[in-house]
């Protein structure tokens, strides 16, 4: 027998987000029979390659390689070396997206998609806030599903457009505040799913990171105006300080201490 076969596991966790579980899977040969899921399923790879069988095509996968598979898909994995074989899978319920994307392919996924993917698994592993957890798997739905007809017709587009304005407008003003997705919602009159994906398309960017980009150029300029740290957090909203000098790095390449010594 293989020492290594031991240290195989295969876990399902549910997450604080009723209908999203994952799956983690090490050394693990679960089910290589054609089988369906009834949940969209979004994963990607760890460790090894795998050939994944679908009905009418067969797709290679390896390490570092993301996966999007609709509901309802016969398909089955045939890894390499289970030895060297290891993935991370999201399940979620298609009455999430449903009403406003669809997923009707097998995708691949590189770059910024599964970096999205792998952000969200790790945050969904990590944060205790179901709002939070909602608006970061809307969005990243919106990242990879693709518009149903009836939310992008040519009749709202002039509508949509000046609520997203208005959208943008309002956090500019209060982009210290927590809010909702369902605050956004009521406010403007446009479904979550419109909200993030035509704010998107005009600014390039969520309502949720817009607002952190508002908190930390906020940051920046109270930190040169001499305001210590600390009465920062408080006054633009970040929750702690691990938070607040990640994010300050993230966006201006040096912590907050870093970019007061180079002043």
């Amino acid at each position: 027998m293989n020492p290594n076969v031991s240290s195989s596991t295969l876990t399902y966790h549910k997450s604080i987000l009723d209908g999203v579980e994952i799956k983690r899977c090490r050394q693990t040969y679960q089910s290589y029979k054609l089988h369906v899921h009834n949940e969209l399923s979004i994963g990607y790879i760890e460790e090894g390659s795998t050939h994944v069988d679908f009905e009418r095509e067969t797709i290679p996968f390896r390490k570092g390689d993301g996966i999007v598979i609709p509901p309802l898909t016969s398909h089955c994995c045939s890894p390499t070396d289970i030895r060297q074989w290891q993935f991370v899978m999201l399940y979620i319920e298609p009455r999430y997206y449903e009403s406003s994307v669809r997923f009707d392919q097998v995708m691949k996924l590189y770059g910024d998609p599964l970096r999205q993917v792998t952000d969200f698994i790790r945050l969904l592993e990590t944060e205790e806030d179901k709002e939070i957890l909602e608006s970061r798997l809307i969005e990243l739905l919106v990242e990879l599903g693709e518009p149903l007809t009836g939310d992008t017709h040519p009749s709202d587009e002039g509508h949509q457009a000046e609520r997203i304005m208005e959208i943008r407008n309002w956090l500019v003003n209060r982009f210290q505040e927590n809010w909702t997705l369902e605050t956004l919602e009521d406010t403007f009159g446009l479904s979550r799913f419109t909200i993030i994906r035509q704010f998107k398309r005009r600014f390039h960017t969520t309502p949720r990171a817009f607002q952190l980009q508002l908190k930390v150029a906020t940051s920046k300029k109270l930190l040169a105006e001499g305001v210590e740290p600390f009465e920062i957090m408080e006054r633009v909203g970040f929750y702690d300080q691990a938070h607040f000098i990640r994010e300050f790095k993230k966006m201006n390449g040096v912590t907050p201490k870093g970019y007061l010594q180079s002043l």
